[in-house]
């Protein structure tokens, strides 16, 4: 799965009973989507199904609803853009202090 955070990962686990499917914390939005997309595939039909998740942001989502405003999702390559371009209109010294865990951010 793509994650931030390195090692993550999901399981299939397929028993005499059945199949179970736990994907654990993945995204979309990362370097890596294909990741999730073969794994959500090798996960069909899978007798159960155990997932958790996150929102992307969460000053900009509606819980009640969970949409964004944004007309599109969000990824890793607009937040890099969105930070630059913050950080070249900023009249003087910028501090970032991203997740240590998120090594390709």
């Amino acid at each position: 799965i793509d994650h931030d955070c390195v090692g993550a990962c999901g399981f299939l686990i397929r028993t005499p009973d059945g199949t179970i499917c736990y994907t654990g914390d993945y995204r979309f939005h990362g370097y890596h989507p294909d990741r999730t997309a073969a794994f959500g595939e090798a996960c069909r039909g899978a007798d159960v199904l155990i997932t958790e998740g996150v929102t992307v942001s969460f000053g900009d989502v509606d819980m009640l609803s969970l949409t964004a405003p944004d007309p599109h999702d969000r990824t890793e390559a607009d937040l890099l853009e969105e930070t630059a371009a913050f950080c070249a209109e900023a009249p003087g010294l910028v501090v970032v202090n991203p997740y240590n865990r998120n090594v390709e951010r």
